[in-house]
């Protein structure tokens, strides 16, 4: 599930032996920078997006916008202020209410850790909620310059707490889907250009097809992002491995299998087998659902392990 891409992920920088996406983006995140994290649908970029900027991130405060919410106006300013300011608005009276009732959210360490971005504003203590609940209410507010000053306001007071902004659009691959992709220019043009007035970072989940040549419908697509991530290709068996082990890692945490490893589920055929899969350019969420399908036929087969069989079958499925 999505909150819980940030636990599971292994990442890239560790996998290439080089800091060029998870480094990367938590240096430009913290900079101020605005940047396009380049990828197709599928291949990791809302697992890097959580696992960098998820709770436990240093520096930051990010402010995930759902693409989805936003509906046809996506593509304007004054539709991404709103959604903007209901987010922090919403938030915001929810600290508030828990700090005047005494009740709390009681997160746990382990939920923590699984929780990756989520809506949530987890850096939003009860200090600047009441701020920020003052400097969002909108019931007077009008125009889009009035909205955006309301903005400007939350976001200035945020490095007061030792915060660097950051707003997020991490689910943008939803404009491929229908008439979506006539939003994609009009969103790069004017919301990506308004956001540049604001003290704030800027994180865009970027579908690789937006910048071929027809695919954004608009020249210079990431004109006022200045700074490209490509998030790349897992690049051999053993690290593909190493993302199965994760997830096996994760789910037998606090269970008498607590110690198990990867050769106690997978063998080393099988994950050969399902690299080979993944490397006939299948995205790694396919590669990953393949794996799932071919647990569920090991175990109803009473197998001990999954094998290159179950992977093939699985492909099949």
């Amino acid at each position: 599930m999505p909150h819980d891409l940030g636990a599971y992920h292994v990442p890239f920088d560790l996998m290439l032996g080089r800091d060029h996406v998870e480094a990367r983006l938590q240096s430009a995140a913290v900079g101020g920078e605005r940047v396009a994290l380049i990828a197709d649908s599928g291949t990791g970029k809302s697992s890097v997006v959580r696992y960098v900027l998820g709770p436990d991130a240093p520096d930051v405060a990010p402010v995930l916008v759902p693409v989805n919410a936003l509906g046809e106006g996506a593509g304007t300013p004054d539709r991404v202020a709103d959604e903007i300011l209901a987010l922090f608005g919403r938030y915001a009276r929810q600290v508030t209410t828990e700090a005047v009732t005494g009740s709390s959210r009681r997160v746990t360490e382990a939920r923590r850790q699984s929780d990756g971005i989520g809506l949530d504003l987890h850096w939003l203590r009860v200090g600047r909620a009441k701020e920020v609940e003052r400097q969002t209410a909108t019931d007077s507010l009008i125009t889009l310059r009035e909205k955006s000053e309301a903005i400007d306001l939350t976001l200035r007071g945020i490095p007061q707490d030792g915060l660097q902004p950051v707003v997020v659009f991490d689910d943008s691959d939803r404009w491929l889907a229908g008439g979506g992709r006539e939003m994609v220019p009009q969103f790069f043009r004017e919301v990506v250009r308004w956001l540049t007035d604001f003290p704030t970072s800027v994180v865009v989940a970027t579908h690789t097809r937006y910048l071929e040549p027809d695919g954004g419908r608009a020249a210079n697509l990431l004109e006022f992002l200045d700074t490209r991530i490509e998030v790349p290709r897992v690049p051999s068996a053993d690290m593909l491995g190493r993302v199965l082990e994760r997830r096996i890692t994760r789910n037998t945490e606090e269970t008498p299998h607590s110690d198990a490893v990867l050769s106690d589920v997978v063998s080393d055929q099988a994950i050969e087998a399902l690299f080979d899969h993944y490397s006939q350019n299948v995205p790694l969420r396919r590669a990953l659902q393949t794996a799932h399908i071919a647990l569920a036929d090991a175990v109803s087969a009473g197998a001990q392990t999954i094998d290159a069989s179950h992977i093939t079958a699985a492909q099949q499925a």
